[in-house]
C-alpha cells in the first residue's frame, strides 16, 4: 500500500474556535424558510436554523480579505450586509456577497489583518473575532474530514485507524456539531488514540437542519454540513494533499491495496468517486461497532457515492457539497471501481437520519455474511 515518504511530525491535538454571530431568540426578523420549499412539519421548525447569521469570519492575507461565511441569509441579508464594517477603529467598505446553494460568503478588503471586525446597523451590533486561515496545519496530509455529534468515541476512533491502516491517513479535521455527551476535548483525545499525527476539532455549536423527512426539497433548508466543508477547505485545507470526505459510519475499502489518497493525488482532475453498499449488524450487538457490520441484504442496498479530493486543484477549489462537487454532475466522473465504502447501518445515533435504528432479529432475517468483510474488519480493528 502506498502512502506518504515522509510523514508529517506528530503534534498534538489542536481545538479551533469559530467565529458564531446569532440572532436572539426574541429578535423581530428570523430567517425565512426557503422558497418553494413545500410541506414542513413540526420537526422542520424544531431543527431549522433561524438565528445563525454568521459562522466564522477567516482573514486571508496573500488576497487582502476578511471573508464571512454565512448560511443562506435570504430575508436577514439586509440586516448583515446593511451594517457599518469597522476594524482597528477604521471604517471598512461594503463587503462582496457570493450566494451559493445553502451558505453565502461575505468578502470584506483590508490592508492589515485586524484582531476584530466590528459590526454596527440599524437592527445588529456585533464584534466576530477574526482568525488567520491555518494552511500549515495539514500542508501535505492525508486528512480525513467530518461532522460528528454525540457518535460513541470508540466509534471514531476505529473510523480513524481503519483509514489510517488502510489508507495512510495522518490526519484528521472534525467539526464538533453540538455535542453533549462529550467534549471537544474528549473527541480530539479519541482521534489522537487514533495514531493519527495531526489533530484538530472545531466545535459548531449550532443546528444542523431539518432531518429527512421534514420538508419535500428540504436538502435546501440543510445549511451547516456543505458550509463548514468550504470554510474547513479553505481556513485550514487548502494545502492538504488530498481530503477523505467521510462520516463517521463510511470505511472505504481499496481492492488492490491503493491508497485512496494516493489515488485522487494522482489523478489529472484531483478527484476521485467511489460508491457504497450498506452492511448491517447482527442483531444482539451491543455495543455495536464496526467491526460488527457483516451482514448483506439480497439484492444489494447501494449508498450514495462519495469522494477524496485535492483542495489545490482545479476541481478541489469549486464548492464542496456533501457527495459531489457542486455544479459538477456525478455522471461525469463514474465511481473508481478500485475503491468503495461499507455504509455501516448500526453506526448512528439519530442526529441525521432519524429512521436508522440499533441491529433488530427482523430487519437483518434473511441476510446473507460478506465473510471476507468479516475477515478484513477483524484484521483492521479486532474483535
Amino acid at each position: 500500500m502506498a502512502g506518504l515518504e515522509a510523514p508529517p511530525a506528530a503534534r498534538g491535538p489542536v481545538i479551533e474556535d469559530l467565529s458564531l454571530l446569532r440572532l436572539p431568540e426574541t429578535a423581530p426578523d428570523l430567517r425565512d424558510a426557503p422558497r418553494g420549499l413545500g410541506d414542513t412539519d413540526e420537526r422542520f421548525w424544531r431543527d431549522y436554523d433561524r438565528r445563525t447569521l454568521v459562522y466564522d469570519c477567516v482573514h486571508f492575507p496573500e488576497r487582502g480579505l476578511l471573508r464571512l461565511y454565512t448560511p443562506r441569509l435570504f430575508n436577514l441579508a439586509p440586516h448583515l450586509i446593511g451594517a457599518r464594517f469597522s476594524a482597528e477603529g477604521k471604517p471598512l467598505g461594503r463587503p462582496r456577497r457570493r450566494t451559493f446553494r445553502v451558505f453565502e460568503h461575505l468578502d470584506v478588503r483590508v490592508d492589515a489583518a485586524p484582531s476584530v471586525l466590528h459590526l454596527d446597523g440599524d437592527h445588529l451590533t456585533g464584534a466576530l473575532p477574526v482568525h488567520p486561515a491555518r494552511h500549515e496545519l495539514f500542508a501535505g496530509c492525508n486528512c480525513l474530514y467530518t461532522m460528528v455529534r454525540d457518535d460513541d468515541l470508540a466509534w471514531v476512533t476505529d473510523w480513524a485507524r481503519w483509514h489510517r491502516l488502510r489508507h495512510c491517513a495522518d490526519a484528521a479535521l472534525v467539526v464538533n456539531n453540538g455535542s453533549t455527551a462529550y467534549t471537544s476535548a474528549d473527541l480530539a483525545a479519541a482521534l489522537d488514540a487514533a495514531g493519527l499525527a495531526r489533530v484538530v476539532v472545531v466545535p459548531a455549536p449550532v443546528p444542523n437542519g431539518p432531518p429527512k423527512g421534514a420538508a419535500r426539497r428540504g436538502s435546501r433548508a440543510k445549511f451547516l454540513q456543505t458550509a463548514m466543508l468550504n470554510l474547513m477547505r479553505d481556513r485550514f485545507l487548502a494545502r492538504a494533499r488530498a481530503v477523505l470526505n467521510a462520516d463517521v459510519d463510511e470505511l472505504v475499502q481499496t481492492r488492490d491495496g491503493e491508497s485512496v489518497f494516493d489515488d485522487a493525488a494522482r489523478s489529472r482532475w484531483g478527484y476521485l468517486a467511489y460508491a457504497g453498499v450498506w452492511r448491517y449488524a447482527p442483531a444482539g450487538s451491543a455495543p455495536v461497532r464496526h467491526a460488527d457490520h457483516a451482514l448483506h441484504p439480497q439484492p444489494e442496498r447501494p449508498a450514495a457515492t462519495k469522494y477524496c479530493v485535492v483542495p489545490d486543484s482545479l476541481l478541489g477549489r469549486r464548492p464542496w457539497s456533501v457527495h459531489s462537487l457542486q455544479g459538477v454532475p456525478r455522471s461525469w466522473f463514474r465511481a473508481d471501481a478500485r475503491f468503495g465504502y461499507v455504509h455501516c447501518n448500526a453506526i448512528n445515533t439519530g442526529w441525521k437520519w432519524q429512521h436508522r435504528s440499533a441491529p433488530d432479529a427482523d430487519r437483518t432475517a434473511g441476510m446473507l455474511r460478506d465473510d471476507a468483510l468479516a475477515a478484513e474488519l477483524r484484521a483492521t480493528l479486532g474483535a
